[in-house]
């Protein structure tokens, strides 16, 4: 059959379908929930794609949470994130609506170092990484807290290091890196910390999973090219890894993955007189890349909203000395980011909830 007497035997609904894709995909649209959001984010702090709203905590960006019956509870519109006093002191895993209110200590736990949280899909649970500062030379281990009551289940354990876990999004898998003699290897587990699996066996690191949005891959930062650290894809059996960036003498961490289908990332680039740590992203199938802002500021791990119109990422922009982390927000018509913790305290790693 020839190619113009295949199209012309589609149903009118499908052709009309087709049509509203492809002007979708015109004005750099994608579909969330059903509906059109733009599938790119501006480069720059202070020239958005529409300049509607100004970046001050006086705007009317405030979001908070619905009345909810005692009976169903929800983090919807949450943001979970890292927060130390001190350089020295142990990180706890803290929580805050999204416009920065009701600030709260979820894990507070002054004898343990604990963090990088990751949710599962539904909102109501947290996993993250804890390390207990006594005895000396502790293991580090992955815990999992019913986020409304606080209980918390150990998922591993052992004379290594688990850390850094990644929620599937079909709830079903954590990955996570683990540390034995031998730098890190990604493995996944069933969410009760059942059925532990090795992934990657490469002789040097392999860390930093992130899932993509359907659950089909998991990206990973590896040193296995001897060049600096570089991204790479895998399935979630391990199988079909491969690099999709290298970058000499630079390094690729931190990745996560945009409701866009492109995967964001902080690129480690060796710029006298210091280190510069930029937020990038990448498109996993054309291997295209673009800065994410066009200024000198370090940024890391971009978290994104349920809606695909906001992420949230740490930075120690606005400090002179560069030394002060604090977690910020960024939305479609915003004219710049928003500091959204404001203290003189460590806050990074900052995750949103994907309660709907």
């Amino acid at each position: 059959m020839k190619k113009s007497e295949k199209t012309s035997s589609l149903p009118p609904l499908i052709l009309s379908a087709s049509l509203a894709l492809a002007l979708l995909a015109l004005f750099g649209l994608i579909l969330v929930d059903g509906r059109p959001v733009r599938a790119g984010i501006p480069t720059g702090t202070t020239h958005p794609a529409s300049t509607g709203l100004i970046a001050s905590p006086e705007t009317t960006h405030t979001v908070r949470l619905p009345l909810l019956p005692v009976n169903r509870f929800s983090t919807r519109g949450m943001i979970a994130f890292e927060r130390h006093d001190t350089a020295d002191d142990p990180h706890d895993i803290w929580l805050m609506y999204n416009d920065g209110s009701g600030q709260v200590n979820l894990t507070n736990s002054p004898g343990a170092d604990d963090g990088a949280p990751t949710w599962s899909p539904d909102g109501k649970y947290l996993a993250y990484g804890s390390t207990p500062l006594a005895p000396e030379n502790s293991n580090s281990v992955i815990y999992k807290m019913q986020v409304e009551t606080r209980q918390v289940i150990q998922l591993t354990s052992g004379t290594h290091d688990d850390n850094w876990p990644a929620w599937s999004p079909l709830g079903d898998k954590i990955a996570f890196m683990r540390t034995t003699d031998l730098p890190p290897d990604i493995y996944v587990m069933n969410v009760d910390g059942t059925a532990q699996t090795r992934l990657t066996t490469w002789l040097y690191g392999d860390d930093f999973p992130a899932w993509s949005p359907d659950g089909a891959w998991i990206a990973f930062s590896s040193d296995r090219d001897y060049a600096g650290r570089d991204l790479y894809l895998m399935r979630p059996d391990g199988t079909d890894q491969h690099k999709l960036l290298l970058t000499p003498d630079q390094g690729e961490v931190y990745p996560t993955w945009g409701p866009d289908g492109w995967i964001y990332y902080t690129f480690e680039i060796e710029r006298k007189p210091q280190r510069k740590d930029w937020l990038y992203r990448i498109h996993p199938q054309t291997a295209s890349r673009q800065q994410v802002f066009d200024d000198e500021y370090n940024r890391y791990i971009a978290s994104w909203s349920p809606d695909g119109e906001c992420f949230v990422f740490y930075s120690t922009m606005g400090d002179i000395a560069g030394t002060d982390k604090e977690v910020w927000k960024w939305c479609q018509g915003f004219t710049g980011p928003i500091n959204l913790t404001r203290n003189d305290v460590g806050d990074e790693f900052a995750v949103w909830s994907p309660a709907r």
